[in-house]
């Protein structure tokens, strides 16, 4: 018995140890972060990143706060793209991915080669900058930080994974009692698919509010959102 108490009193250590370690290093760059806008800047050119800064300044906070109001819209804009480019992600993406894992849809394979297809094989930067300029004419638009992101094959798969686990029979017991295939999506199919939207769901909103590139491409005029702001002026 004692034995056994030993063994978990031990396990518990290692455990709580290794866990403890992880999350060091997931605090200490943001430790370095904040330490970073509190270092002077001749500072930071002389020595280099350190932990605990050897000069103090606050100037880079009041350089960002000289003009308040386009911090405030350029987090406004963030903000608008992040919530309404998550919701339709995430709308197209179920939908896709419920096509997709249902066995008795015909072309369900093919809408996966499709989607496996896009995944592996990228048409690159050019013939996708010609697509958003050239033919839907939606740069300089809140429409060029949504659309790119809106189907990712990553996150289709990921759902698709999920939804392939719903028995069918469910399904044909709402055909049998007269409900549409979009009744049966909206109101048997998420309703469960609950964990899975919201882990695709984070996913999405997390790619949304990191996302620089798509402003610095598309986004000439203001207002940038937050990080390409921070890009064109901070640099």
């Amino acid at each position: 018995m004692r034995g056994k108490i030993n063994k978990i009193s031990i396990t518990g250590i290692v455990f709580h140890l290794v866990l403890s370690i992880f999350s060091l290093f997931c605090i200490i760059p943001i430790i370095y972060i904040v330490s970073i806008s509190l270092t002077d800047e001749n500072t930071l050119s002389l020595y280099g990143y350190k932990l605990v800064p050897k000069v103090v300044s606050t100037y880079a906070y009041q350089f960002v706060l000289a003009s308040p109001k386009q911090i405030l819209t350029s987090y406004g804009v963030t903000i608008l793209v992040t919530a309404i480019g998550s919701i339709l992600s995430l709308l197209v993406t179920s939908m896709l991915a419920y096509t997709m894992s249902r066995r008795d849809f015909k072309l369900s394979r093919i809408i996966s080669f499709v989607v496996f297809f896009t995944m592996i094989f990228n048409t690159g930067l050019v013939p996708w900058y010609i697509l958003i300029v050239k033919y839907y004419h939606i740069n300089n638009t809140l429409l060029c930080l949504i659309l790119p992101y809106v189907i990712v094959p990553w996150n289709v798969f990921l759902m698709k994974g999920f939804l392939s686990d719903i028995p069918l029979a469910l399904v044909e017991s709402a055909k049998i009692d007269g409900s549409s295939e979009l009744n049966t999506f909206f109101k048997i199919i998420i309703p469960i698919s609950k964990p899975a939207l919201a882990t695709v769901g984070l996913f999405c909103a997390f790619m949304y509010w990191n996302d620089w590139w798509l402003g610095m491409l598309y986004r000439k005029t203001e207002p940038y959102t937050a990080s390409t702001y921070a890009l064109q002026h901070y640099e």
